[in-house]
């Protein structure tokens, strides 16, 4: 192929190309969907400790301010992974780091269900890791299957997850520690840290395998 035919290759497979005329079958709809619900379950995920942490010190015996080492520890291993995710996602497709990362977070969920600071620390870190590669991941995904005339609204539709996902970590990590009379569950606020990864995570892994968007994805090898 000479280099003439590559740039015009190039040139119509340029998703931000005003001329192009023709989008993946997959549509708008699906992708922006399960991009929305990766970014509303690992945020909520990672605003979750916040919620549940002024009640965990007080079982583990520490200050308060440790919500602030998990925090820092989660966008630690976030800041690492982020820039190298470009990586992973021509490895494995967008879809399938999506896959990695809502795993990922599960598993750190579930670390920091345990009362023991480093192993909390360690699934603060695992979480940050799962956390750092999903924005450029559903980016690369949606640039692909958005019309240019559309890419502002769907971004900005896709974007709402993270508020989403603050919100349902509110909301459902405080009820589901406490019954309807104020008394505290057992477990107490370990019982939707565990729970809960295994009730989200796999209803958006199963949306995003179900999605016609894998097969053939041009940039997984």
């Amino acid at each position: 192929m000479t280099i003439s035919e590559k740039v015009l290759q190039a040139k119509n497979n340029d998703p931000f190309d005003p001329a192009r005329k023709t989008f993946p079958s997959a549509g708008v709809v699906l992708p922006v969907v399960l991009t929305l619900l990766v970014q509303a379950v690992v945020s909520m995920s990672v605003v979750a400790i916040p919620v549940f942490m002024p009640v965990a010190t007080r079982e583990l015996n520490v200050p308060a301010s440790y919500v602030g080492i998990f925090m820092s520890v989660i966008y630690l291993g976030s800041t690492m992974v982020a820039p190298v995710s470009g990586y992973f996602i021509d490895r494995f497709g967008p879809i399938g780091v999506s896959q990695i990362c809502l795993v990922l977070c599960a598993l750190g969920l579930v670390a920091l269900s345990t009362p023991a600071i480093p192993l909390m620390i360690i699934g603060a870190f695992i979480m940050g890791i799962g956390h750092g590669p999903v924005t450029p991941a559903s980016s690369h995904l949606l640039i692909r299957t958005t019309p240019f005339s559309m890419m502002s609204f769907v971004f900005s539709i896709k974007q709402t997850g993270v508020p989403l996902g603050g919100a349902l970590a509110g909301a459902v990590f405080p009820t589901s520690s406490y019954s309807s009379t104020g008394k505290c569950r057992p477990c107490g606020w370990r019982h939707p840290t565990w729970r809960w990864p295994f009730s989200f995570t796999p209803i958006g892994n199963g949306l995003i395998r179900s999605s016609p968007l894998e097969p053939g994805y041009p940039g997984k090898r």
